[in-house]
């Protein structure tokens, strides 16, 4: 989007009069009004854009293509490599910037240490292109993310290098991120807790007026469930929104101290809250005492840095943060479109709950670094050589001129 100029010594018509001119300049000055409100929640951030005269230039990166590679990693509900979140996003990025996405094939309520594999696979594949790579991560898979960084470069030379290889990693991009985990964590160990003992209490009483057979059932049953290991699987995934999962992760992390960190953050309200998470949104209001939140995670909490954990590591990740982003308006679910088709409701259709834009999560983040050179552009294609120009002889040393034909000569005889 391009604006007029403000300046007071617009050109004006032929007849002198700035009544088309006018109506441009508010036209323009009332859409960026216009998208400031609807786009940031706060007022004080709204007001700070408004005031900002570089925001009235929107100034915009020159065409052209980037030496860039994005590493992405998803939630705790995702398809892995299939999965189709911010696609089109995606796909404009590809086609305007020649950025290449390669999603890690994560896994569904799986372990840090298990999506984190998957993250360095997808990375050693973005090393093998020979670009400098970002890490995307949302929701779970920003701590995803930060794990596969850990693993890395606390790791062997060999994985150290794929942090470097082809220009390494340059950049980060955290979306409404649980890395510091999410108040829905220790609220439902809690109830869960509670409901083990009601069940005990409940079960005991049943023991006189069932057969041994039947309680012997009951029990192998339950054995088997909480024995699988799809069991494991889902509480190793649901650790990570623990406290002590949290702890453990953020004691042992450790980050490149070089690499910026950009977050974005939302608080949803009752116009960009989808119906399917209502419930959800309700109960992390009254159960954390804040409703500054997108349903799951807290705006104090999604940043790229520990906050309840105070260490060097921490410390880093901190002044690694080069801006936090002003908060926006928008819930968790923002950057999924086809994959919450089935919960989509005639409510949600009439409000474009789904529909927000999709670019916003993605483009910023690149055009920023691209700005402050974190992110490089692609070299140009030069233009192939000149077949019809040849020298006469070959290339003499410059002390051997004499007695040469010059090419500029010898171009003229052919």
């Amino acid at each position: 989007m391009t604006t007029t100029s403000f300046d007071s010594s617009a050109p004006q018509c032929d007849n002198g009069d700035t009544t088309f001119v006018n109506a441009e300049q508010h036209s323009d000055q009332f859409l960026i009004d216009a998208i400031i409100d609807a786009v940031i929640f706060e007022r004080s951030e709204r007001e700070a854009l408004r005031n900002d005269p570089l925001v009235r230039l929107l100034v915009r990166n020159d065409p052209g293509h980037y030496n860039f590679v994005i590493v992405s990693a998803m939630g705790v509900v995702t398809e892995g490599k299939k999965g189709l979140e911010l696609k089109d996003a995606f796909d404009r990025l590809d086609a305007t910037r020649a950025v290449k996405v390669i999603r890690a094939d994560t896994g569904t309520a799986r372990s840090f240490e298990y999506n984190a594999k998957k993250i360095e696979d997808a990375i050693e594949e973005a090393a093998d292109l020979k670009k400098p790579f970002g890490l995307l991560g949302y929701s779970q898979g920003s701590a995803n993310a930060l794990m596969a960084e850990t693993m890395l470069l606390s790791g062997s030379p060999k994985q150290q290098e794929a942090l470097v290889q082809g220009g390494g990693l340059v950049c980060r991009q955290l979306m409404f991120s649980a890395a510091n985990g999410s108040y829905h964590g220790p609220a439902s160990e809690k109830k869960i807790h509670s409901l083990i003992i009601m069940c005990e209490d409940f079960f005991k009483y049943q023991q006189g007026y069932v057969s041994k057979a039947f309680a012997s059932t009951v029990l192998e049953a339950l054995t088997s469930i909480m024995d699988s290991s799809e069991f494991h699987k889902m509480m190793g995934g649901a650790n990570s929104f623990l406290p002590d999962g949290c702890r453990a992760f953020w004691r042992e992390a450790q980050h490149l101290g070089h690499v910026p960190t950009c977050t974005l953050r939302g608080v949803e309200e009752e116009h960009t809250t989808p119906e399917s998470l209502e419930m959800m949104s309700n109960l992390l209001t009254k159960q954390s005492g804040s409703a500054l939140h997108d349903s799951q995670v807290h705006v104090f909490d999604a940043v790229g840095y520990p906050v309840y954990h105070n260490n060097r590591n921490g410390r880093l990740l901190r002044r690694c943060a080069i801006g936090e982003g002003a908060v926006q308006r928008t819930h968790h679910w923002s950057p999924l479109c086809d994959e919450v088709e089935f919960v989509k409701t005639q409510k949600d259709a009439e409000r474009a709950i789904f529909d927000c834009a999709k670019d916003r999560h993605v483009f910023p983040w690149v055009e920023v670094n691209a700005r402050f050179g974190f992110i490089q552009r692609a070299p140009m294609l030069t233009a192939e050589p000149d077949s019809s120009f040849s020298l006469a002889k070959s290339e003499p040393h410059p002390i051997k001129f004499v007695g040469t034909i010059s090419p500029i000569k010898a171009k003229a005889e052919t």
